[in-house]
């Protein structure tokens, strides 16, 4: 891409051409600075779980986070008020569970699924007041109820994923904010377990190797067919497993789990 006159031009195969509005912000979406101050945005929110540093305590136990970051929450002066928060907290649930609390606090509104606000949770949403969102669920981890070993659920985490997201995205949308957004994925606490499939007993199945995942990011442009979207992030945990894809997707690419 280059910049003339005021206006931006790429190539293509028939040569030389103006980039329209649409064209011209995916080019600077795409660019490395909007993906690099989601990772540092990110890695930092992970220094602080990692810490003890959340909004509500929570059981010590291995964790799902995931973000999702507006391009608008990088603007300056991106704000939203508690009381634009608070009238769509119910598309802010904790991923995986129901609001039984949500409170403002200085960073925004944040949802609890705990009634007793003294003992540790398993999960919260923080929706910040420039956009961005921060939802955690504790206590992922199963003992296999055959063979002994401790596990992720790999159709139970995606469908809890994409239900959450589905719903966070709504609320973002209701609240006027446009795509693009950027999606991140991290599992927490989960070396040595193994990912639960279908007909597992002639796989050569292999444990988690280590303790934290970062699974690629995922941007989203655009409301559509958001569980086909996320499908690279949901692969890379197979792959953490020894696995070469989720199968819970069929041929034409809907997310749809094996019976």
């Amino acid at each position: 891409m280059v910049s003339k006159n005021c206006k931006f031009y790429a190539r293509s195969t028939a040569g030389k051409y103006t980039l329209d509005t649409t064209e011209l912000r995916s080019s600077f979406l795409l660019s490395e600075d909007f993906p690099r101050q989601v990772k540092l945005w990110r890695d930092s929110r992970l220094v602080e779980i990692t810490g003890g540093n959340t909004p509500v305590p929570l059981i010590d136990q291995a964790k799902l986070i995931l973000h999702i970051v507006p391009y608008e929450s990088l603007q300056s002066g991106y704000r939203f008020s508690g009381s634009n928060l608070a009238m769509y907290e119910r598309y802010f649930c904790p991923v995986g569970r129901s609001i039984l609390i949500s409170r403002l606090n200085v960073d925004g509104l944040v949802t609890t699924c705990g009634n007793d606000r003294q003992k540790p949770q398993d999960g919260y949403c923080q929706i910040f007041r420039d956009g961005k969102i921060e939802s955690v669920l504790a206590g992922i981890i199963s003992m296999h109820s055959k063979r002994g070993y401790s596990c992720l659920a790999s159709t139970w985490y995606e469908r809890v994923v994409i239900e959450g997201l589905s719903e966070n995205l709504e609320g973002l949308r209701k609240l006027g904010i446009s795509t693009p957004f950027f999606i991140s994925m991290v599992v927490l606490g989960v070396k040595g377990a193994y990912l639960a499939v279908k007909n597992e007993w002639n796989r050569n199945m292999f444990p988690i190797d280590r303790d934290l995942l970062i699974l690629p990011e995922v941007l989203i442009e655009d409301f559509d067919n958001l569980p086909l979207k996320l499908k690279p992030m949901f692969d890379a945990v197979w792959n953490a497993a020894g696995l070469p894809q989720s199968e819970n997707y069929d041929a034409e690419g809907g997310w749809n789990p094996p019976s």
